[in-house]
């Protein structure tokens, strides 16, 4: 008998330790966003005079206005100089740039137009003339597909002062039709002076990934390039704002910690980046809760 019943004990253990286990296994899976492809290698850049940011639209190159009633405040304050702050790394970035640029003629008042639907980029696109900062050079962008795998690019000129356009920086979906579900570019004022071109990507997948490059033209580089990258963002989106403290970029990825379902994340991760000491740096990197966002 008292083998018996403790046989029967064994088994009742084992059938309670099966059960935790399939319940904590069941919870630790829940519904985290998902990719359908890995972000490819390249992005856009952008010029329409805005101060709101944008999020990245499915199938759609043109910036969408970013919703009203964020509870963000200013910069926050600190103790340590500017270049204490830790900087946003361009490591990542999703426009590269080309060995052998391919120049265009043309001069400088050369409109972005004569690079759609001739060849260079198919539609559905969006181009426009930026003066980058800190240089205040000129440069043209654009985006649409390619003419061969139609593929969302973006494709980056400068203007080379000598009647000839010279593409610099070029973004292309890594598997047509199973990578990106668009691009775009926002021009955004985000230090003194000229431009800093905001080039995007959002990925195809349950958690939307969004990932952008901050572009600008550095004395140092003499080209367009990519001097900060933010990706991974999940359900992600950004707004460019302006504060006390100067303008700042706020972006905002869906954070899954507390086990909520893709649809509808219950908090983000926000990031407050602004232009400081002749680099992109991190003000803030906080939680927020997702009603305070105000979308």
């Amino acid at each position: 008998m008292r083998t018996q019943r403790a046989g029967m004990i064994a088994a009742g253990v084992a059938v309670v330790v099966l059960a935790l286990t399939a319940a904590v296994l069941l919870f630790t899976n829940r519904s985290k966003p998902t990719r359908a492809a890995a972000t490819a290698t390249t992005a856009p850049a952008a010029d329409a005079a805005a101060t709101t940011g944008a999020a990245a639209t499915a199938g759609d190159a043109t910036a969408t206005t970013a919703a009203t009633g964020t509870t963000a405040a200013g910069p926050t304050s600190t103790t340590t100089g500017a270049d204490a702050l830790a900087r946003v790394s361009p490591a990542g970035a999703l426009l590269t740039a080309l060995r052998e640029p391919f120049n265009v003629d043309g001069a400088a008042d050369l409109p972005c137009t004569a690079f759609l639907d001739n060849g260079h980029v198919l539609g559905p696109s969006h181009c426009g003339r930026v003066h980058l900062a800190p240089t205040g050079r000129l440069a043209i962008w654009v985006t649409g597909r390619t003419p061969d795998t139609k593929a969302w690019t973006v494709r980056i000129f400068a203007y080379d002062g000598n009647g000839s356009w010279s593409e610099r920086l070029q973004a292309v979906e890594e598997a047509p039709g199973l990578t990106w579900t668009g691009v775009d570019v926002v021009p955004a004022r985000l230090s003194a002076g000229a431009t800093t071109l905001i080039a995007m990507a959002t990925n195809q997948g349950t958690g939307v990934y969004l990932g952008y490059d901050l572009v600008r033209w550095p004395r140092s580089t003499g080209q367009p390039t990519v001097v900060a990258h933010r990706g991974d963002l999940a359900h992600g989106f950004f707004r460019v704002r302006q504060t006390p403290g100067g303008t700042v970029l706020d972006d905002y990825g869906a954070n899954y910690d507390d086990g909520a379902p893709s649809c509808c994340p219950n908090r983000y991760d926000r990031s407050r980046i602004a232009f400081r000491a002749g680099v992109f740096r991190y003000l803030v990197r906080e939680q927020v809760p997702a009603s305070a966002i105000g979308r």
